[in-house]
């Protein structure tokens, strides 16, 4: 559970650092669902 935290604290600084970026924001959304869904559980 606290690599699940310190992923979704990476994740935020990511999406912010990116901006407007579309590849970066997709990456963003790929990583946090692969948080949210494998290393959640």
């Amino acid at each position: 559970m606290a690599e699940y935290k310190r992923n979704k604290k990476k994740i935020k600084q990511y999406r912010e650092k990116s901006g407007r970026n579309k590849l970066l924001l997709w990456l963003c959304n790929v990583m946090e669902w692969i948080n949210e869904h494998c290393i959640k559980n």
